[in-house]
């Protein structure tokens, strides 16, 4: 094997520190860009309890990676993840955010945040999870929001704020959304048909507490790999749609308190043998219990009450 040339070993030696030395810079640099832009977000937090330890601990005398609810990646030592939740903080969330160009999880749940949501998210192309739930937001889900959103977006939590207006169809884009929880809004009209077609991974799907109305459109049997649907307390009316069948991983189905009518539909319940909790109390319900379902052997919670159903209940139903 031929030996490397002097002169070669001599150059290696000479650029090896200054590549070490620009690639630690480069890191370095965009390390001071992630810790400028939680600077500005804590400089949008207003005085509070909490605020006071992040006021203390989210300073440049400490590494950014070291403060509280801060982690980095273990390769780049850039922010990867923030969790400030449940801190009783109250303040806005910067358009600084959008520059944590590595972040794959936002939570900032349980606390007091107001305002719009700003576009900037929208820049964070390996966002994962996004959770906003228990604040204070308000006004329409924007639809260029979701429209510019990253279709890695695997779980996005917007329950318990004050969000009013319809569920924009930009939603759909959004392919690889696995959870979708925006219960407890004040958010309005009908689901659309098109965001349940198109979100076809969605494995959970949480609608209570809003006011949405019209039928329950028959697409969300696209909806294949869907295992948890909640969409109690809302003013949804006509029949469970017999295309309910087609979702061979359904656990979970709650659709309490709302306008539905007709019977229950026993050739979708004999498909879903594998359904442990389904509640349709406070409906409008008619016809007779289905003995179909008996054949629900993981049926583990039942609700069917103030319905207009009539006959005998048949304890062998119940009894596997």
């Amino acid at each position: 094997m031929e030996r490397s040339s002097p002169i070669l070993q001599l150059i290696a030696l000479f650029l090896l520190p200054y590549l070490f030395n620009h690639n630690l810079a480069y890191t370095t640099t965009d390390l001071r860009t992630d810790e400028l832009s939680l600077l500005a977000f804590k400089s949008h937090i207003t005085a509070n309890s909490s605020h006071t330890t992040l006021g203390k601990n989210w300073t440049t005398k400490t590494s950014v990676c070291n403060w509280i609810g801060v982690t980095c990646g273990s390769r780049h030592r850039r922010v990867i993840a923030l969790n400030i939740s449940y801190m009783s903080l109250v303040g806005t969330i910067p358009p600084h955010i959008g520059n944590l160009s590595f972040l794959v999880s936002l939570n900032v749940s349980g606390n007091h945040f107001h305002g719009d949501l700003p576009q900037e998210l929208t820049h964070l192309r390996r966002l994962r999870v996004i959770d906003l739930s228990n604040n204070s937001f308000a006004g329409e889900l924007p639809r260029m929001w979701f429209g510019n959103m990253t279709d890695s977006l695997e779980e996005l939590n917007l329950n318990f704020n004050n969000f009013s207006g319809i569920i924009p169809q930009e939603i759909g884009h959004l392919c690889n959304l696995r959870i979708l929880n925006i219960r407890s809004n004040k958010l309005n009209g009908q689901i659309p048909a098109s965001v349940l077609s198109q979100c076809s991974q969605l494995q959970e799907l949480w609608l209570s507490h809003n006011n949405f109305s019209g039928t329950l459109p028959i697409e969300i049997g696209n909806m294949t790999q869907l295992q948890k649907f909640r969409a109690s307390g809302n003013k949804i009316t006509g029949t469970i749609p017999q295309e309910i069948g087609h979702l061979s991983n359904l656990r979970v189905f709650h659709m309490r308190d709302n306008l539905l009518s007709g019977q229950i539909p026993t050739s979708t319940l004999s498909q879903r043998s594998q359904l442990q909790e389904l509640s349709l109390s406070i409906n409008s319900f008619s016809g007779t219990l289905p003995k179909e379902i008996g054949n629900m052997s993981q049926l583990q919670k039942f609700w069917a009450y103030s319905n207009n159903i009539t006959g005998m209940i048949l304890i062998h139903v119940f009894l596997g």
